[in-house]
């Protein structure tokens, strides 16, 4: 008896809980907003975020990727003449945040 309830507790340790918020998920959104390698929306467990990352050449978006992180960190760039910045902008609040 004791290592059916061992077996059980090791069971219910191992199974992810699962959010029932949902991300947006592409790999590669060109400037004009179109998403050329479109996923299937992804599902929060606990510990990830949605996320957004946006690269800019100046203030001119070149392009952007959305999806499912377990590291996840907001970054915000000023975007600079001449230069290659991003943004990366995590959250978790209600499905598809990332949009």
């Amino acid at each position: 008896m004791n290592s059916l309830l061992y077996l059980g507790f090791c069971l219910l340790l191992s199974v992810e809980i699962v959010v029932s918020i949902k991300c947006a998920h592409c790999q590669f959104q060109h400037s004009k907003g179109t998403c050329l390698e479109r996923k299937r929306p992804c599902r929060l467990y606990v510990g990830k975020s949605c996320y957004k990352q946006a690269v800019y050449f100046g203030k001119t978006l070149l392009f952007s990727m959305k999806g499912c992180s377990t590291q996840c960190v907001n970054v915000q760039e000023k975007p600079a003449e001449n230069t290659i910045t991003q943004t990366f902008r995590c959250c978790s609040n209600k499905s598809f945040c990332n949009l």
